[in-house]
């Protein structure tokens, strides 16, 4: 395929909400974050923050118009529900990490509508391993040996 007849180009986060978060992590670590932080700024100065200069090399110059860049879990719904045959679909998404950890919403028709987002530094799903590991617990004969 033509690059040239590509209607949008989209990727799958925003590339300066990664950044910020990444700083602010760095930042709330210091100095002990800075190890972090040197290890992961070479990669962000030199590519991660020209996205759009990366994509356009990567298909050779040949698209000419805007990238779009969408939050990290509108990515995931779209990625469901658009290929899907259902014209209305609920969705949530759960992830440990990330700008917004858990989303809830909803797609219909061409459309994707997020109705909450529980936003970093906190996660729902951090906490699944240890309810998991105290209903294991709570679940297994106390040993009589």
């Amino acid at each position: 395929m033509d690059a040239g007849l590509l209607d949008y180009v989209g990727f799958y986060d925003k590339p300066f909400l990664k950044f910020d978060r990444l700083m602010e992590t760095c930042l709330a670590f210091a100095p002990a974050g800075f190890r972090s932080f040197h290890a992961a700024i070479a990669g962000w100065l030199t590519k991660k923050l020209h996205f759009p200069r990366e994509i356009h090399k990567g298909l050779q110059g040949k698209y000419k118009r805007r990238c779009v860049f969408l939050e990290h879990h509108e990515s995931h719904a779209a990625s469901a529900f658009f290929p899907s045959p259902l014209m209305k679909l609920p969705f949530s998404r759960w992830m440990e990490l990330g700008m917004a950890t858990s989303s809830l919403g909803r797609g219909f028709g061409n459309n994707l509508e997020l109705f909450s987002e529980l936003r970093f530094p906190h996660s729902w799903v951090c906490s699944i391993p240890l309810l998991l590991i105290s209903a294991v617990f709570r679940s297994t004969p106390a040993n009589t040996n």
